[in-house]
C-alpha cells in the first residue's frame, strides 16, 4: 500500500478523499483530465461523486452521477430538483470556474423536507488539458437531529424554513457522518 492510498483510506471526510485522489490524478498539470474520471478511478467514494460538463450550450448537465444522488447522469442542472444535494453542490461552479481551482463548501441546507449539514467540493477537469470544461465534484451530508427538549419550542418554526445561510443551531445531536 502506498503512502497516498494509506493517507487516502484513513481520511475520515469524503471531500479530502476526493481532493487526494484529484491531486494525484493532475500530477503537475492545471486540471485532471476529465476523461481519466469515472467509478474505477475515484474508488469507493464514487458513489457521492458526479461529473459536470460545462460545454452544453444549454447549460451545465450531469455527464455522470454516483448512485447515492439518483439518476441525473445527462441531465441538465437546471432539470434537477431545487432541494436536492446534487444541484446544491452543482450550485458552486461559477466559483470553481471562476478560481480555477478546487472549491470546498461546509454548509446547512433542508432537502426533501430534512434539515442537513452538508460539506461539497468542485475539482476542476479538462478535455485536452488546459482548459476547464468538467468539474469533478463530491457531496455527502447528514441528517440534524433535534431532541425537543434541547431545542426551544420558539426555534422549531425557524428551523421549518431552514436556508442554507441560516447559522449553525445550539445542541445538535449527531447523526451519520460527513
Amino acid at each position: 500500500m502506498t503512502t497516498l492510498t494509506k493517507s487516502i483510506e484513513e481520511e475520515r471526510r469524503l471531500t479530502f478523499r476526493v481532493g487526494k485522489r484529484w491531486g494525484a490524478h493532475c500530477g503537475n498539470r492545471p486540471f485532471g483530465r476529465g476523461d481519466q474520471i469515472d467509478a474505477n478511478s475515484v474508488g469507493d467514494d464514487w458513489r457521492y461523486c458526479f461529473v459536470l460538463d460545462l460545454g452544453n450550450q444549454q447549460g451545465p448537465f450531469f455527464r455522470d452521477v454516483g448512485p447515492a444522488h439518483g439518476p441525473f447522469a445527462g441531465r441538465r442542472v437546471c432539470d434537477c430538483p431545487e432541494d436536492s444535494l446534487l444541484r446544491i453542490a452543482a450550485g458552486f461552479s461559477s466559483e470553481a470556474i471562476d478560481k480555477q481551482t478546487l472549491v470546498v463548501k461546509v454548509g446547512q441546507a433542508r432537502c426533501a423536507g430534512r434539515a442537513l449539514l452538508y460539506r461539497a467540493t468542485l475539482l476542476p477537469l479538462s478535455s485536452d488539458g488546459t482548459r476547464l470544461d468538467q468539474l469533478l465534484g463530491a457531496v455527502n451530508c447528514r441528517e440534524i437531529v433535534f431532541s425537543s427538549e434541547e431545542f426551544p419550542i420558539e426555534h422549531r418554526a425557524q428551523m421549518r424554513g431552514l436556508s442554507r445561510n441560516a447559522a449553525p443551531a445550539p445542541s445538535l445531536e449527531r447523526q451519520g457522518t460527513l
